[in-house]
C-alpha cells in the first residue's frame, strides 16, 4: 500500500500539530497546513493529495466547507476529513 499524500486545514496551532503527528504515526505524508481557506487555496494550489482534514471553523472568518468545495473541484477524488465531522442531511 502505497503512502497517503494529506493536506490539513486547522487554525489553532496546537490541534495542526497533533494532526500532523497522527498522519506521521499512520505513515501519511502531511505536505502542508493551512491556517485559512484563503491560505489553502494559495498553499495547496499546485498539489495533489489524497486527503483532506479541515477543521469547520477557520481563521479570517472562513470554513472548511469553502476549503472541501475547493478542494473536492480540483480534485474529484479527494477523500475529505472535517473536525467536527459534519452529518450529512437526509
Amino acid at each position: 500500500m502505497s503512502e497517503k499524500i494529506v493536506v490539513i486545514v486547522e487554525d489553532e496551532v496546537l490541534l495542526a500539530l497533533e494532526l500532523e503527528d497522527l498522519c506521521a504515526d499512520l505513515n501519511c505524508q502531511v505536505l502542508g497546513v493551512a491556517a485559512s481557506a484563503q491560505e489553502a487555496r494559495e498553499k495547496f494550489a499546485g498539489l495533489r493529495p489524497d486527503m483532506l482534514i479541515t477543521d469547520m471553523e477557520l481563521a479570517e472568518g472562513s470554513d472548511g466547507i469553502e476549503v472541501a468545495q475547493t478542494m473536492r473541484r480540483r480534485h474529484p477524488g479527494i477523500g475529505i476529513v472535517t473536525c467536527p465531522p459534519v452529518v450529512p442531511r437526509s
